[in-house]
This record gives structure tokens, C-alpha cells and sequence, in this order.
């Protein structure tokens, strides 16, 4: 699936293992997504059937986490196999993100791996 995401944000997020929910954007708002979050140690896939909000934001809740991996997210409007769809960050497009996830004593509900809106 790499090779399709030719061109990955690197959030440069470490994000903690306990996170509630991970935020990101921006695709087409109010839009059926099927989210793809791929361990980049693993290969593991995690898929998540989500709508982008007013501002194109997408949310994946309770995302299956693992301490001190990489991931990277692609979005499509299919299955994971689908060709991903142009995501906007700070006014240049990607087809893919990537983060990083740590073990702390924060839980936090949500995190945001590109700017807010």
C-alpha cells in the first residue's frame, strides 16, 4: 500500500499510547471515508468507517495503539485497497500521514495530527 501514498505529511506527532481519539484533516467535509491506520513495524491494518466533519476533519475513536511504533493513516472512499484520497495540509496536498506513538502518564481524549481548523 506504500507505493500508492506517494506522497506521506509527517505529522512529527508522538502521540501517547492511551489517546482517546486521533483528529486529522483535511478531505471533503461532510463525507463518507473509510480511514486506514497501518502499524509501519507490523503491517497491521485498522480500518474505520467515518464522515468528515463541516471543515473536512476526519476522527478515528479508539484506535488500537502500540508503544513506541510508527503508523501511517491513508484515507479512501472505498475499501483500504482503494486508491487514497488528496488530503489538504496547510495548503499542500498529501495522499498519506504518518505519527508516532509513546507511553506516558497523559491520557488525553483526543489528539490532533495536523493543525487544527
Amino acid at each position: 500500500m506504500s507505493n500508492l501514498c506517494t506522497n506521506c505529511y509527517d505529522s512529527g506527532s508522538y502521540i501517547d499510547l492511551c489517546t482517546g481519539a486521533l483528529i486529522f484533516g483535511a478531505a471533503e467535509p461532510t463525507t463518507e471515508y473509510t480511514v486506514v491506520l497501518k502499524s509501519l513495524s507490523t503491517g497491521k491494518l485498522q480500518t474505520f468507517e467515518v464522515e468528515s466533519d463541516a471543515d473536512g476533519y476526519l476522527t478515528i475513536d479508539e484506535p488500537e495503539l502500540v508503544s513506541r511504533t510508527g503508523y501511517m493513516i491513508w484515507v479512501t472512499e472505498g475499501t483500504a485497497n482503494s486508491n487514497p484520497v488528496n488530503l489538504t495540509i496547510e495548503g499542500e496536498t498529501f495522499t498519506c500521514l504518518t505519527f508516532h506513538v509513546v507511553s506516558t502518564s497523559l491520557s488525553p481524549d483526543e489528539e490532533y495530527l495536523t493543525p487544527e481548523p
